[in-house]
């Protein structure tokens, strides 16, 4: 029996070989068809839901809007070339297969230079989490997965409200 896919379609997809793709739901099943160009040709494949990507590549037309929309949104910066990013990306992705109530993306630093610019990135891999468009943590180095999934869980029970005070305590002192 078929069921369509919960996402918000088209989704994009990025795949290290051709670039970015779309992901668009095909006749309401648990299939999807995804289409990647690059310089030097194109891939069509279909993809089973179980395996559907679980980060977004977040890009400078797509951070803002990501980070309005997301309650908690946590946000790995890294990029191809760097050893320790490629280490951490099975962690990065476990935690996103784990936790469905949470948005992962993924900015390449290299493709996204304005973005990484914009969030001083100057260590990869560099984490950083909002949740409630409120930027709540940010910290360069690897993670192994028990450290992230205590960040992630500290990050589910941190009081909001508390965050909000301390903030406009901070506003009201600077001004």
């Amino acid at each position: 029996m078929c069921r369509a896919l919960d996402l918000a379609c088209p989704v994009k997809l990025y795949d290290s070989d051709f670039g970015y793709g779309t992901l668009r739901e095909t006749d309401g099943c648990r299939c999807a068809c995804i289409h990647l160009r690059d310089q030097a040709g194109a891939r069509d494949f279909t993809i089973e839901e179980e395996s559907v990507v679980t980060t977004i590549a977040l890009t400078k037309e797509n951070f803002d809007e990501t980070v309005e929309n997301s309650d908690t949104l946590i946000i790995d910066f890294w990029a191809a070339w760097c050893g320790p990013c490629k280490s951490f990306a099975p962690t990065f992705e476990t935690a996103s297969e784990n936790h469905e109530d949470i948005v992962f993306g993924k900015v390449n630093t290299e493709e996204q230079q304005e973005l990484a610019q914009a969030y001083n990135i100057r260590s990869i891999p560099m984490l950083m989490i909002f949740r409630e468009k409120i930027l709540i943590f940010a910290q360069p180095g690897a993670l192994s997965p028990s450290q992230l999934e205590d960040v992630i869980e500290k990050t589910k029970t941190l009081d909001m409200d508390m965050v909000r005070a301390e903030l406009e305590k901070q506003k009201s002192g600077a001004g």
